[in-house]
């Protein structure tokens, strides 16, 4: 998260006169979500697809 804000800082800095607005928070946070949740669909599938090769191999 300190990434983040540090990030943004730098982006604020770059721009003079531009003052962060709660739809760029928003943004990021939506962003950031939609990644997290993408990884956690991929990891679950990726755990399925273990146990259901694991589960044909033996038999």
């Amino acid at each position: 998260m300190a990434d983040w804000i540090a990030l943004d800082r730098l982006l604020i800095a770059a721009q003079p006169g531009r003052d962060i607005g709660i739809c760029d928070v928003w943004m990021l946070y939506n962003g950031m979500l939609a990644y997290v949740m993408m990884g956690l669909l991929f990891g679950g599938e990726w755990l399925v697809r273990r146990r259901v090769k694991a589960a044909h191999a033996h038999g």
